[in-house]
C-alpha cells in the first residue's frame, strides 16, 4: 500500500517558488529602472546636443547681422561709441533662445604686433617707446626686459637675448615662432609674461583696480601687417592717449577728449596745428579717426546653457567686412 505525502512538503515548494518569482520580479523592476534611467538620460544628452546646436545656429546668425551692421555703416571715415554698430543686441527667438551681441572696437587699443612691422617701412614713434610708457602706466615696474623678450618673439629674425636658446632652457623647453602673435592665450607663453601679470603688472604693489588694466590699452591682431595698425583717436581710452602724445604732451590728449565729446573728430589737422611739428610727423602713422578690426562677441542662453562665440572682424575701406578668425 502507498505511503502518503508528508504534509510539509507542499508548502516547502510553494514556499520556493515564491522566493524565486519575487526575485526575478525584483530583477525586472532593477533591469527597468536601470532601462529607463537610461532612456532618460540619452533623452536629456540628445536634448543638450539639439540645444548646443541651436545656441550655435543662433550665435552665428548674431555674429552675421552684427557683420552686416558694420558693413551698413554710412559713414566709413569716422567710426565712434554713438554709431548704430556700437549699440548692444539682445534678442529672444521663438525656442526660448536669447542672444546677446556686442561689438568691440579694436581701434581702439594698440595692436602688440606693431612691434614685428619692419622699422624702415615708416617714420613713426617706436612701438617699444609707447609699450614702455603704456606698461608703466599699468603698473609694471620694469618693462624693458618684457618688451625686449616680446619684440624678440614676434619679430623675423633671430637675433636677441630671448631667442632661440633662451627658450630651450626652460622645462618644457620650447622655440620663439619669431612671427606675429596669433592669440592673446600665445601670449602668456613669451618669457616674462606670466598670467599673473596681466592679472597685475604691479604683482601687488598697487591698489587694486587703481590702475588700467593691459587688456584696455592693448589687443593682438593676427598677421603680419604691411604698415602700422594705427589707434582710433574717437574710441581710445584716456591713458592710451596720454601715453600715445608723449610725455609733456597731456594737453593734446586733452584736447581729443574735449573735442570728441561735443562731436566725433573728423580731422587731426587741429592736434597738428597744437603739437610740434618733428613730433607729430613720428605720430601721424599711429592716429586714423576710424577703426578696420573689430571684436564681436555674442552669448547664446538657452535653458539647459549657454555658449560664447567671438569673431575677429576686418572691414575694409569700401565697407566690405570679413570674419578672419572664429573662436567658442
Amino acid at each position: 500500500m502507498p505511503s502518503k505525502p508528508s504534509p510539509g512538503r507542499r508548502p516547502s515548494r510553494r514556499g520556493g517558488a515564491l522566493v524565486f518569482v519575487l526575485v526575478m520580479l525584483g530583477v525586472l523592476v532593477t533591469l527597468l529602472a536601470h532601462l529607463l534611467a537610461e532612456s532618460r538620460a540619452a533623452a536629456a544628452l540628445s536634448a543638450a546636443v539639439l540645444e548646443r546646436e541651436r545656441l550655435a545656429a543662433a550665435g552665428t546668425d548674431a555674429i552675421r547681422r552684427a557683420a552686416q551692421r558694420l558693413a551698413d555703416d554710412e559713414d566709413l571715415l569716422v567710426d565712434h561709441p554713438g554709431e548704430p554698430w556700437a549699440r548692444d543686441e539682445a534678442l529672444t527667438d521663438p525656442t526660448g533662445i536669447t542672444v546677446r551681441t556686442r561689438i568691440v572696437d579694436e581701434g581702439r587699443r594698440l595692436d602688440i604686433n606693431n612691434l614685428a612691422l619692419d622699422a624702415g617701412v615708416e617714420r613713426r614713434r617706436p612701438p617699444e617707446d609707447i609699450l614702455h610708457d603704456l606698461f608703466l602706466v599699468c603698473g609694471d615696474p620694469a618693462p624693458g626686459e618684457r618688451i625686449e623678450a616680446l619684440r624678440d618673439w614676434v619679430d623675423a629674425d633671430n637675433d636677441g637675448r630671448f631667442e632661440t636658446a633662451r627658450y630651450l632652457e626652460r622645462k618644457p623647453p620650447s622655440t620663439p615662432p619669431n612671427q606675429p602673435l596669433s592669440t592673446r592665450a600665445e601670449w602668456l607663453h613669451v618669457e616674462g609674461f606670466p598670467a599673473a601679470w596681466f592679472d597685475d603688472p604691479s604683482f601687488g604693489d598697487a591698489e587694486s583696480n587703481s590702475l588700467p588694466r593691459p587688456d584696455d590699452l592693448v589687443c593682438v591682431i593676427p598677421g603680419r601687417h604691411a604698415r602700422t595698425v594705427p589707434i582710433n583717436l574717437n574710441t581710445a581710452p584716456e591713458a592710451l592717449l596720454t601715453v600715445l602724445f608723449g610725455r609733456g604732451q597731456e594737453y593734446l590728449a586733452r584736447a581729443v577728449l574735449t573735442l570728441r565729446e561735443a562731436d566725433p573728430l573728423r580731422s587731426a589737422d587741429g592736434l597738428a596745428a597744437l603739437a610740434d611739428p618733428i613730433r607729430m610727423t613720428r605720430l601721424l602713422p599711429w592716429l586714423d579717426l576710424k577703426s578696420e578690426w573689430f571684436r564681436i562677441e555674442t552669448v547664446a542662453a538657452g535653458t539647459r546653457g549657454r555658449l560664447r562665440i567671438e569673431a575677429l572682424a576686418k572691414r575694409d575701406s569700401d565697407g566690405t567686412v570679413r570674419i578672419v578668425r572664429w573662436s567658442r
